[in-house]
């Protein structure tokens, strides 16, 4: 019964659900939250258990349906879809999209939201925050100019520390800090009419390229931060070994 390819479809998919929550810890979360408890996850050579597992998958599908459809699970995804792309830059909107999940939290659930925001901030500041971060969210013209975030200092201070990462010759760091004002103050060919317009319709990086020529030695450091790419790797509690070392790039 079990190699009949109706059966076997069935059990392969609910093996592919259980092991895509289980290797993400607020997903594993959300489901014991949701669901009272665990799933019983399908063996690989056991006839019974896998009859066991989908029991399992029935008795909880209020719990289940509940979990796909709630709220909580399309915010984490949003979040995680946007810090595991391997291959697109997407650096540069981690730092905004944290603040932004911050905001719809607060608005969602106004009498609960400080115990949410407390692990949140929890998560993010022991995991994950780093002064890149800051500094691909201070030199994204698509935010930098629309919050005036030349005015921010904590965010400044996260450039400068990375430009003295960089950067070795004391020269060329003060020459970086200087350019910064321009930046802030869209002066020169940062203010150039093509270069206000592009603001929102050029890639970051891109924008630099074209607009940041009197500025070359920030223009470098700014292009470099701004084409990373990331990972949710170091904020999950369980995942796969394996998946970690054979990532899609590598291999």
């Amino acid at each position: 019964m079990g190699k009949k390819s109706l059966v076997a479809g069935v059990v392969e998919q609910a093996r592919q659900v259980i092991t895509f929550v289980y290797n993400h810890g607020y997903s594993l979360s959300l489901l014991r939250e949701k669901c009272s408890g665990d799933l019983v996850r399908p063996g690989i050579t056991r006839f019974a258990t896998n009859y066991i597992a989908l029991k399992s998958f029935q008795d909880k599908m209020v719990g289940l349906r509940s979990m796909f459809a709630s709220v909580e699970w399309f915010r984490w995804k949003e979040l995680d879809s946007l810090g595991d792309s391997e291959k697109q830059p997407t650096l540069p909107y981690v730092y905004a999209a944290m603040e932004k999940m911050k905001k719809k939290v607060r608005a969602s659930i106004p009498r609960g939201a400080k115990s949410y925001i407390k692990f949140i901030k929890e998560r993010w500041e022991k995991y994950l925050m780093h002064p890149l971060h800051k500094s691909a969210y201070n030199l994204n013209l698509k935010f930098h100019y629309k919050y005036n975030l030349g005015m921010d200092y904590i965010l400044i201070e996260a450039v400068e520390l990375v430009v003295v990462k960089l950067v070795r010759k004391l020269d060329l760091q003060a020459a970086c800090n200087i350019k910064l004002k321009d930046f802030k103050d869209a002066t020169k060919t940062f203010g150039r009419a093509a270069a206000v317009v592009g603001r929102q319709s050029t890639v970051p990086s891109e924008w630099w390229v074209l607009y940041g020529k009197d500025a070359h030695n920030l223009r470098k450091i700014a292009i470099k931060v701004l084409t990373q790419t990331c990972s949710t790797s170091g904020c999950e509690y369980n995942w796969s070994t394996f998946s970690l070392i054979h990532t899609k790039c590598r291999n």
